[in-house]
């Protein structure tokens, strides 16, 4: 369920470079009913507001840090 998942809307600035840092504590406290496992997490999807005009981005690195 949407709720139960940690989501968060991440702004970035057209033709800009930015470093986005999240913590993985939030990331495992997110559901409402229980903590996330994080070993079990299999994949990261990340959607674009097209109707803001959004329409690409590049994706460099993304790094797991405690």
């Amino acid at each position: 369920e949407y709720n139960d998942r940690f989501n968060r809307t991440l702004v970035v600035q057209a033709h800009t470079r930015a470093t986005l840092q999240l913590l993985l504590s939030e990331v495992q406290n997110a559901p409402v009913t229980r903590q996330l496992d994080l070993s079990k997490i299999s994949k990261l999807v990340l959607f674009q507001d097209t109707e803001r005009g959004a329409h690409s981005f590049y994706l460099c690195t993304i790094r797991l840090q405690p």
